[in-house]
């Protein structure tokens, strides 16, 4: 896998009249996550890794205050039946919807759909998900 130095992420306030840096967290992505998703709410959530998609910590969700709520690997997510069925080259694991696998459906809500067909559906408060078969995007 990839290594690097790991990226990071800084939550800024605007105080009406600039933006101010309230926190400066180190991310669990070695290099560079591949997408990132903000909530209003300051949640934030990492998804895969730069040059190794489906690779160590898939989808890590962070609270406003910067702090590890839950991280997942494929293994997580999926029996080891589902990951034989993920398309895999030398350096990834091409476990998500390609193009846009990945919504925001409200503060507290993110669908992230599949390569296999089916969606996730995680609580970022708390890092519960529920798994759908057949209810993705990507068939």
């Amino acid at each position: 896998m990839e290594k690097g130095s790991y990226a990071t992420a800084e939550w800024h306030r605007f105080n009406g009249l600039t933006y101010e840096k309230i926190r400066s967290v180190t991310l669990l992505n070695p290099i560079a996550p591949v997408d990132i998703e903000v909530t209003d709410g300051g949640f934030l959530v990492a998804i895969d890794n730069w040059h190794n998609l489906g690779m160590g910590n898939v989808l890590a969700i962070y609270s406003p205050r910067g702090t590890v709520i839950k991280k997942f690997s494929l293994k997580d997510l999926y029996s080891n039946e589902d990951i034989a069925r993920i398309q895999a080259s030398t350096s990834s694991v091409h476990w998500r919807c390609a193009g846009l696998s990945t919504s925001l459906v409200s503060s507290n809500e993110l669908r992230v759909d599949d390569s296999i067909g089916g969606r996730f559906v995680f609580g970022l408060d708390t890092g519960a998900f529920v798994y759908q078969r057949a209810a993705g995007s990507c068939r």
